[in-house]
């Protein structure tokens, strides 16, 4: 029954890595095509739409998105949304390859911040690691940054994907220890699909001169 349980979740997670990876290619597609606002916000309604279908599926809803700590969720979906649009911008500038080698500093400062933020215990040869893979991520980043505008925009993109990736974790992971984990997607998702919203329809309300 364990191996069978974790077999699933390794097919969940292979399955989760080829869908962030098939919409990275889409987003890449339709980088310049379309505003980024309005990749957000239909991006983040259709999973918003699937959430509540397989949390009703499961007789969650509406139990699973009470909320104890609202301006929690605010704080996680901000970053998250703002780790949103800088992601799609960096997609739509750089060649994906670097914004995913680029994205790897996410992990980096999640390091740093679980020690800084959560007190949590990170030992010498972590801390080693991470200073190694920041040295990686500034070589990188510093290739792009003599290549024109649109690269130098596009890295400092992916550099703010990455830094808001994990306050998101960060943030995820304080919430985690008293809300439900239907709460925490259900009002990420519903928070980058208003702030898509907004922004695509921004335009309208004030348009360009």
């Amino acid at each position: 029954m364990q191996i069978a349980g974790v077999a699933k979740g390794v097919l969940m997670r292979v399955g989760s890595a080829l869908a962030f990876s098939m919409m990275a290619t889409v987003a890449k597609l339709t980088g310049g095509v379309y505003p980024i606002g309005q990749i957000v916000f239909f991006r983040s309604l259709f999973a918003l739409v699937v959430l509540v279908f397989w949390l009703r599926g499961r007789g969650e809803f509406p139990h699973a998105i009470r909320t104890h700590r609202p301006l929690g969720h605010l704080g996680r979906g901000l970053a998250g949304t703002c780790g949103m649009f800088s992601y799609f911008l960096a997609v739509a500038l750089l060649p994906l390859p670097d914004v995913t080698a680029i994205g790897y500093l996410a992990p980096l400062l999640v390091v740093a911040l679980a020690a800084l933020v959560l007190g949590e215990t990170v030992r010498a040869y972590r801390w080693g690691a991470v200073i190694v893979g920041f040295l990686g991520v500034i070589v990188m980043v510093g290739e792009h940054l003599g290549e024109g505008a649109g690269s130098r925009v596009g890295a400092l993109a992916a550099v703010s994907t990455a830094t808001f990736a994990a306050i998101a974790t960060i943030q995820t992971r304080r919430l985690a220890l008293s809300e439900y984990t239907g709460a925490i997607v259900f009002y990420f998702s519903a928070l980058t699909t208003l702030f898509g919203f907004i922004l695509m329809t921004a335009g309208y309300v004030w348009p360009a001169n």
